[in-house]
């Protein structure tokens, strides 16, 4: 039996985990599924931002936790916190017109853990399952957008990393507990995050090229469920697996959808003749941050906020009409 971990993080460092219900988690069969999930939702050779894992964002969350002096129970639930999610991950959204709400992992993420190996680890601990199914009980864990919190703080540093490394590293060891909140260090950690997480909103998450490869995903997995050829039971087989059973399929659109991804694409936003008129969640954040005695607001004390919010809450609530472009 392994009796200690160490994680090489490229965010947070080296870090030995020797608790053991920790270490059993690392080895379970539900932890190392989705090491077969990319974050981002597509293959990395789809994109290249693509450079973790599901597995690696949710031991992220616990190293997160960690550093600031979290429970054992809440550093379960980060670790995890992401453990049902299906190939693809956000992307099933898409093909089950969900695309503003993001809510399909979330609503299956309880029953699903119930299914896998966690409880009985848990058990072997004498600790409750509802550290891993109700993970909205932490609250260093989980907040309310625009709240800071370890999920947000972690894939927010985690999709930087390919173009961010230093300033993702850097923000990371901003980060403090607060009572049951987390708080950036200054104004200027402050200011800082909420660039990197504005611009990851405008173009990652919400941008049009980016956000075009992920509505092609969604058009071949709906071109398979429409003819039962694919099932959402069959999407915990993980990203690549479900690739290779939809080039399996003999159907124009996930061909075309295929093809489209392997060889490249160009997105014009078009006002005038759009292919799609795209839907994306509305992200934003307001970070906390400790200014001597008192917790401030990044809000609070920055003008143009509010107008950076109502701007990309309307273009999102529009939709994005764009073409797209094969090369």
């Amino acid at each position: 039996m392994t009796k200690e971990i160490t994680v090489d993080d490229p965010i947070y460092g080296t870090y030995t985990i020797t608790e053991p219900v920790l270490v059993d988690l690392l080895n379970s069969q539900a932890l190392q599924r989705i090491k077969l999930v990319n974050q981002n939702g597509l293959l990395p050779e789809w994109d290249t931002h693509t450079v973790c894992t599901r597995y690696d964002h949710c031991v992220g969350v616990m190293l997160m936790l960690r550093s600031v002096g979290a429970s054992i129970e809440e550093q379960i639930a980060g670790l995890t916190h992401d453990v049902s999610h299906t190939a693809f991950s956000h992307t099933v959204d898409l093909a089950l017109g969900s695309a503003t709400t993001e809510g399909y992992q979330d609503s299956i993420h309880a029953e699903y853990v119930l299914s896998t190996d966690i409880p009985q680890i848990l058990k072997r601990y004498d600790l409750p399952v509802t550290c891993a199914t109700n993970c909205e009980e932490f609250p260093l864990l989980e907040q309310p957008a625009p709240t800071l919190c370890a999920d947000r703080v972690d894939y927010t540093l985690r999709s930087g990393l390919q173009d961010y490394k230093a300033l993702s590293r850097q923000l990371a060891k901003t980060v403090k507990a607060h009572g049951n909140r987390l708080v950036l260090d200054s104004y200027n950690s402050a200011r800082k995050f909420f660039q990197l997480y504005a611009h990851l909103q405008e173009t990652r998450w919400a941008g049009p090229e980016n956000h075009a490869r992920h509505y092609l995903v969604a058009d071949a997995l709906k071109a398979a469920f429409k003819v039962k050829k694919l099932t959402l039971d069959e999407l915990r087989d993980g990203d690549r697996a479900v690739v290779n059973k939809l080039r399996a399929m003999d159907i124009p659109e996930i061909r075309t959808a295929l093809c489209m991804l392997d060889r490249g694409i160009n997105v014009v936003v078009d006002q005038q003749k759009p292919d799609l008129v795209m839907h994306a969640k509305f992200r934003y954040i307001d970070p906390a941050y400790i200014e001597g005695e008192e917790v401030r607001r990044y809000s609070e004390v920055t003008s143009g906020y509010q107008d950076w919010v109502r701007q990309e809450r309307e273009k999102l609530a529009h939709g994005i009409p764009v073409r797209i472009i094969p090369q």
